[in-house]
């Protein structure tokens, strides 16, 4: 078990250092006027790049029962340690996103519960739930104008040859190195349900889904001293299941077992009631942040019984 346990933790290091080489990457060579507008709105709704690898490896790998509760996991682990570790640690309530923000996650979860109702995941599904969850993200960046992003003058004087080469070796080492922890965390993760005798929806989102979405969860959380951190991005997750799920099933058809089943209801309350609060208070304190973590553990508990 110890040596599933150092595989686990060994592949999330590695996911956390390939999400930071290809966002930097990245802003060597997408010009912020161009394809850059798009990367900038997959980040702002919470897409979690080493999240997304994670779930196509464990589908590629044949781990057709895990990929669920990966994408669960890391939804859950956003809405938990985001907002309900966020709510409990603050000085002050969270601020509520607004309204379109806070509800628009809920098409993709209905996409999800669509999809579940046979406890298998299609080509077909996985499909619409790609399309769904882009949706999701790119809809709000064509209603943006171009005045919201930095001209490209802003990259004035720097030669094709060196940012842009540089970045674009940064993005593959990331790439690279994303496999790589994919393939670690996914190891490790199924050598703990060997000897744990758990079901692999349950450790897909107890243990690999955190595992491949902490470096996300972190990089949205990291504010200044006195920002709040922003709600909106950790509510916006929730809608990452659909694209994660929709992406895996597209690769090899899923299935959904009791665990993960069990992932999505947490999800689904923990983001109901998060949502409600903010509707009626336009803030959540300590006490919504309490029960958000109890909801957690509770899911936690129930689960890792059965």
């Amino acid at each position: 078990m110890s040596f599933a346990v150092l595989l686990v933790l060994v592949g999330g290091a590695l996911l956390w250092a390939a999400r930071g080489l290809v966002i930097q990457g990245s802003r060597g060579v997408l010009r912020p006027d161009g394809p850059g507008i798009f990367l900038d709105a997959a980040r702002a709704s919470g897409l979690s790049l080493e999240g997304l690898v994670v779930a196509i490896v464990a589908s590629w790998r044949g781990q057709v029962s895990m990929v669920p509760g990966v994408a669960f996991g890391i939804v859950l682990v956003a809405l938990a340690g985001g907002v309900g570790a966020a709510a409990m640690a603050g000085r002050v309530p969270l601020p509520a996103p607004d309204v379109e923000a806070l509800l628009l996650p809920a098409v993709p979860l209905a996409a999800i519960a669509f999809a579940l109702t046979d406890q298998t995941v299609s080509r077909g599904e996985g499909l619409a739930l790609i399309a769904v969850y882009a949706a999701f993200v790119l809809l709000p960046a064509f209603g943006k104008s171009g005045d919201d992003h930095p001209p490209p003058a802003d990259r004035a004087g720097r030669g094709p040859s060196g940012p842009a080469l540089s970045g674009l070796l940064g993005m593959a080492l990331g790439v690279g190195g994303a496999y790589l922890g994919a393939r670690v965390l996914i190891a490790g993760g199924i050598r703990v349900a060997e000897r744990a005798g758990l079901l692999a929806g349950f450790v897909g989102a107890a243990i690999v889904g955190p595992g491949a979405s902490a470096r996300t969860v972190v990089g949205v959380a990291r504010r200044p001293s006195g920002e709040h951190p922003p709600t909106a991005q950790f509510v916006a997750i929730t809608a990452f299941g659909a694209g994660a799920l929709g992406a895996a099933a597209f690769v090899r058809p899923l299935v959904v077992d009791g665990a993960a089943a069990e992932a999505f209801v947490a999800a689904v309350a923990i983001y109901a009631l998060t949502a409600t609060v903010f509707l009626g208070r336009g803030r959540a304190g300590r006490l919504t942040g309490l029960a958000v973590i109890a909801l957690y553990g509770l899911w936690i508990a129930l689960s890792s019984m059965t």
